[in-house]
């Protein structure tokens, strides 16, 4: 149970480091490519975190209907 809530904040938190190493790296010259590269990378894999983050089935809110006396 609890390795279905840990691969989402791994994969998230491997995106955003991707991210913050393709930023980087694309302030450098000859890597420019490379970190353009590793930046969509990791904005694909933080999006399939927030995807593997939903639940599955649609969350039903019950509602109790008024009673009305008679």
């Amino acid at each position: 149970m609890s390795e279905n809530r840990n691969l989402p904040l791994m994969l998230s938190i491997l995106g955003i480091f991707l991210i913050a190493i393709g930023i980087g790296l694309a302030t450098v010259q000859p890597f420019v490519g490379l970190g353009v590269v590793l930046a969509l990378l990791g904005i694909i894999v933080l999006l399939g975190a927030f995807v593997k983050m939903r639940p599955k089935r649609p969350i039903r809110w019950r509602m109790r209907k008024p009673q009305i006396e008679r």
